[in-house]
């Protein structure tokens, strides 16, 4: 499920471990601890903010469509594979 929020999984999976107090991981040379405990902090406070809405309505809502015209007209990249099309 992890995959579905960041595409710095195995960053984050490897910095972990490394915090962990692991010492046979072999870090590759990209990896960056800043980077990830930043994603560490947007995943916790996505899950808190999901925890606190989650039994609210959903009333405000876009398509699919609308989503991906929305990421082509300001020209953002993202996952096809996330939408429904």
């Amino acid at each position: 499920m992890m995959t579905r929020f960041c595409g710095s999984t195995a960053s984050l999976a490897i910095w972990l471990i490394k915090c962990a107090g692991s010492s046979d991981v072999n870090l590759p040379p990209s990896a960056n601890p800043h980077k990830t405990f930043g994603l560490i902090e947007t995943v916790e406070k996505a899950a808190q903010i999901y925890m606190l809405t989650a039994h609210l309505p959903r009333i405000n809502t876009i398509t699919d469509t609308q989503l991906k015209d929305l990421a082509e007209l300001f020209g953002v990249t993202y996952r096809k594979d996330f939408l429904n099309l």
